[in-house]
């Protein structure tokens, strides 16, 4: 065992929050002697352990810090605090023994308080200076800009869930025009959903919410509520704004990034298939009954994302209070604009696929409009 110090010898230690709202997470910094160490910790794990000196071999920084005075240090030294007081505190050094001039050793930290709780932790340390690598994964992280990461992948999704569809609609008119041959979308899997993809994109009501929401997303504000107590702010994708101060926003972007990719896409997909289904019930198959089975199979995709995204909605509530919740468009209003746009793909007027019918519509004696209008000069385009 090698002798500790007592705790009266350190010069600051201070709680930093973080992440603390979503996952109960914490970070503990103690300086020691010129030395800052630190460790994350969950909320309710008793007793916590940090070793002050050595430091840990991976955040050693010997431009910053005075490694000499760990080089030099007869102690080892720890802080150690529980709910009740501390029992026990015992070290165990790899090898038996400290020996100045080895390079990296690990060490084993045991703490027990009187009423029975143990925390174990193992410290790597380094007297002469060599440095422990981070793993691949950190490394990658640390190497690039988390910020402008967030950010690119977040205008990327934006681009994904608009940039099709306004392109397929430019098709589309190339195509009713002449200038282009109507291509054939029924050879495969692939084919059927861009045909389906084809045609939510020339249904004006539905294309234009579509595609106005996620550019919507890059400028207007997310939310507005008492972000802090007290204190009622904004969210934007770009930053917040809160009691008069605005805060550069880096990890906004990723709930807009996840946002659009766990609620958008598969919208655009499944409101795809039902304007899909609802044109041939209209064009192809009119009067054709709906087994049960293929209804189950229809609706079912949109109660999955709908619920998923209930249930984010209500964890928002839970996190910024019921005004935040209202007034956001982010959560609670794309719930009421994928509801009505659901409702409107699956009791499409008859009117509304006039251009559709006017690349798509397949020889027939049945009109496409209310005012049963005939469609034999439609079907000459074709």
């Amino acid at each position: 065992m090698w002798p500790l110090a007592h705790p009266r010898r350190y010069h600051s230690q201070y709680l930093e929050l973080g992440d603390w709202k979503d996952n109960r997470m914490y970070r503990l910094l103690a300086i020691d002697h010129g030395l800052l160490s630190f460790t994350d910790l969950s909320h309710r794990s008793w007793p916590v352990v940090l070793v002050t000196n050595p430091k840990h071999a991976l955040f050693v920084n010997p431009v910053r810090e005075n490694i000499f005075n760990m080089r030099n240090s007869t102690h080892i030294r720890i802080l150690a605090f529980s709910l009740s007081n501390i029992d026990l505190v015992k070290v165990k050094i790899d090898g038996g023994s400290w020996m100045r001039g080895e390079a990296c050793l690990g060490s084993i930290v045991y703490a027990k308080d009187i009423e029975g709780r143990i925390k174990i932790e193992t410290h790597p340390f380094s007297l002469d200076g060599t440095r422990l690598s981070f793993g691949i994964l950190s490394r990658v992280a640390l190497m690039f800009d988390a910020s402008s990461i967030f950010r690119w992948m977040f205008f990327s999704m934006v681009i994904l869930t608009t940039f099709p569809l306004c392109m397929v609609r430019y098709l589309h008119s190339l195509v009713a025009s002449g200038r282009l041959v109507k291509p054939n979308l029924e050879r495969n899997c692939c084919s059927a959903w861009l045909r389906k993809i084809w045609i939510l994109s020339n249904i004006d009501r539905l294309f234009w919410p579509i595609v106005l929401y996620p550019i919507y997303l890059t400028f207007g504000p997310w939310t507005i509520g008492y972000l802090v107590e007290d204190h009622i702010g904004t969210i934007f994708a770009w930053g917040i704004f809160v009691n008069g101060v605005f805060l550069p926003g880096s990890f906004t972007y990723v709930y807009g990034f996840f946002q659009l990719l766990t609620f958008q896409v598969p919208l655009i997909l499944i409101m795809s298939n039902v304007v899909d289904h609802r044109y041939q019930q209209i064009i192809l198959k009119p009067g054709k009954r709906i087994p049960l089975r293929r209804k189950i199979c229809l609706h079912l995709p949109f109660f999955i994302v709908f619920s998923m995204q209930l249930a984010m909605a209500y964890l928002f509530w839970l996190a910024y209070g019921t005004m935040a919740f209202l007034l956001g468009p982010l959560r609670t209003w794309s719930l009421i604009l994928a509801g009505i746009l659901y409702y409107e793909a699956y009791k499409l007027p008859n009117r509304c696929t006039r251009r559709v019918a006017e690349v798509w519509h397949i020889r027939s004696n049945v009109s496409i409009n209310d005012n049963n209008v005939d469609l034999s000069p439609i079907d000459k385009v074709n």
